[in-house]
């Protein structure tokens, strides 16, 4: 959460949670070696206040949920990251950053986490 300077008026914030990708679900590199139900970190929802757009605060918040999900995978064994992109505009900002798209959905966003980030 980033809050307007010295005041507790939210300006952006991310919610995260444990979820889990069935592998029918993963693109065929991710699914490999898997199991039935991929271990993931779900993005549930990210959000900056309109009046702050344009100041790379999602930037920021996206990168910040990827090193607090790194440090998770390690002490759980998470696989894949996870996200439900609301429309075009945000499948393009995660698409920036790495995520791809389910095959069977395609506004459904994956990125797999690098071995070593979950040791």
């Amino acid at each position: 959460m980033i809050t307007e300077g010295g005041s507790k008026r939210v300006v952006a914030f991310y919610s995260s949670s444990t979820a889990s990708v069935l592998r029918t679900r993963a693109p065929k590199k991710f699914a490999r070696n898997q199991p039935e139900e991929i271990p993931a970190i779900l993005l549930g929802r990210m959000a900056v206040d309109s009046r702050h757009q344009g100041e790379h605060l999602g930037s920021a918040l996206l990168q910040h949920f990827m090193i607090k999900a790194i440090d998770v995978a390690a002490a759980i064994g998470v696989r894949l990251l996870l996200v439900h992109a609301k429309d075009e505009e945000a499948k393009a900002f995660y698409a920036h950053y790495g995520f791809v798209e389910s095959p069977l959905d395609t506004l459904t966003m994956l990125m797999l986490l690098p071995l070593d980030a979950r040791q």
